[in-house]
C-alpha cells in the first residue's frame, strides 16, 4: 500500500511541476500590462489577484514537500494528498477566473 501512495504522490507532484505553474499567473502579469492604460483599478486588482495565486501555488508546494517526508499512517497521508489535491484545484480555479476578466 505505501509504494501506492508514492506512486499517487509522484503523479501529483508531477502535474503539479507540469501542468498548473506559474505560466497562468505570468499570463494574468501580461493581461496586468495591458489593463493599465485600460484602468488602474482593475489592474490593481488584476495584481491582488497575481499576487494571491503566486502565494496559494508556494503554500502548495510547501505541503508537498511536507508529505513527501510526513511520517503517519497511510489513512493520514491519503488525507493529506486528498486536501492537497483540493488546494490544487482551487489554485486552477483562481488561475481560470484571472485569465477570464
Amino acid at each position: 500500500m505505501s509504494k501506492r501512495l508514492w506512486q499517487v504522490l509522484s503523479l501529483i507532484v508531477l502535474s503539479t511541476t507540469l501542468g498548473c505553474q506559474m505560466p497562468s499567473s505570468t499570463k494574468g502579469s501580461a493581461t496586468e500590462e495591458e489593463g493599465t492604460a485600460a484602468s488602474s483599478s482593475s489592474s490593481e486588482s488584476q495584481a491582488e489577484r497575481t499576487r494571491r495565486i503566486e502565494e496559494k501555488a508556494a503554500s502548495i508546494a510547501r505541503r508537498e514537500e511536507e508529505i513527501r517526508n510526513m511520517q503517519g499512517s497511510e489513512q493520514e497521508k491519503i488525507d493529506a494528498v486528498n486536501d492537497l489535491e483540493r488546494e490544487r484545484r482551487e489554485l486552477i480555479e483562481m488561475q481560470e477566473s484571472g485569465g477570464g476578466s
